[in-house]
């Protein structure tokens, strides 16, 4: 088995001998999507989607899922998944609540009393790695945090901050500030390490269990009265759905494609990857991650700054968010097997489907 959850879930899926249709069906999910995600590390499997999986299946739970909810993005060495760890292990008592992307702590230190912090669960660096439909879920639960910290602690004000320099690992600090609470107005870091991490000032026994519940408690009410709110699994499937249907209504359309990577350049992060085609967007149309649509060009043979053509086909991407069109000029007909071809470039690391 792969040593991923997701790779797990596709090992068994083929193990099986089942399509994600027929997975979907056995797991009582309403479309081979959920089933996708899953596989694809897009989404996180939730305490009864596993629950679910063992059971249909007749699995060995600890050796699929050894502690319990673990996003398998975990890394060892790193210092935040060691925290998540030892909260999914029940030994970490500065964990306050699990949140759907990410568990809200109170901070080791108290030099501003009321410092929390919202450590997300995917092992990512930075905001924007984030799938868009889980950064956007991961924004407002951050706020939802903050605002709990604010009603417990009532402060002048709130400091908000996504960092990472020492710990990369995605994950937001709140800092009630009152006034006066620093010799000269500034940030919280303008305060020496050494007073910063004080003795005085670290949270442990009967200080740190009051902070604990009383952001426990601040939480559940402001939860109470938003979390209703929020979208919940099934919408993401239904938008991603929607999106599909987009595309495809886009089959025989003449479009303006912006080419921001002509032929013969190289990608940005892997300069190994070489275009063949040109390669760019269609504006204003979006795709899920909050991006332009992308699109191929195929049948022009030089680098050009833009192309008017007619969509001919859409790649699908069954682990990952986003699909691409594929845009030929009008009239050039294309083979699915010649189409493959020109963007196999690409897409061999994905799993791709070609639809028309």
């Amino acid at each position: 088995m792969s040593k991923t959850l997701a790779g797990k879930i596709k090992a068994i899926r083929k193990q099986e001998g089942l399509s994600q249709e027929g997975m979907a069906e056995s797991l009582g999910y309403t479309s081979k999507t959920t089933v996708s995600k899953l596989e694809s590390d897009s989404v996180e499997m939730t305490f009864d989607q596993l629950s679910r999986l063992i059971e249909e299946y007749d699995l060995d739970a600890g050796s699929l899922f050894p502690l319990g909810r673990i996003d398998e993005r975990l890394h060892t060495g790193c210092a935040i998944c060691a925290r998540i760890k030892a909260i999914l292990e029940e030994r970490n008592p500065h964990f306050v609540k699990e949140l759907k992307t990410g568990y809200v702590v109170v901070g080791d230190h108290c030099r501003f009393p009321g410092y929390a912090v919202f450590i997300c669960k995917s092992h990512v660096n930075d905001l924007h790695e984030l799938p868009f439909f889980k950064r956007t879920r991961f924004l407002t639960e951050l706020s939802l945090v903050e605002e709990a910290v604010y009603e417990a602690y009532k402060p002048d004000k709130m400091n908000v901050e996504i960092l990472g320099n020492g710990n990369p690992h995605l994950h937001v600090h709140f800092f009630p500030r009152f006034a006066g609470d620093t010799p000269e107005k500034g940030p919280v870091w303008w305060v020496p390490k050494q007073e910063m991490y004080a003795k005085e000032y670290l949270l442990e026994g009967k200080r740190l269990n009051e902070a604990v519940m009383k952001l426990r408690s601040s939480l559940d009410r402001v939860l109470s009265k938003h979390y209703w709110l929020l979208p919940d699994d099934d919408d993401y499937e239904k938008e991603d759905e929607r999106y599909l249907q987009r595309l495809k209504r886009m089959l025989g359309k003449r479009v303006e494609v912006k080419v921001d990577r002509p032929l013969g350049s190289a990608h940005p992060l892997h300069p190994d990857i070489v275009y063949p085609v040109n390669y760019g967007h269609i504006e204003p149309m979006l795709a899920p991650d909050g991006d332009y649509q992308d699109a191929y060009v195929l049948g022009i043979n030089k680098a050009v700054p833009s192309f008017s053509g007619v969509v001919i086909a859409l790649i699908r991407r069954l682990d990952d968010i986003e699909g691409k069109l594929v845009v030929a000029p009008e009239g050039v007909s294309y083979s699915d097997e010649e189409i493959l071809k020109e963007v196999a470039f690409q897409e061999q690391y994905f799993e791709s489907v070609l639809l028309r």
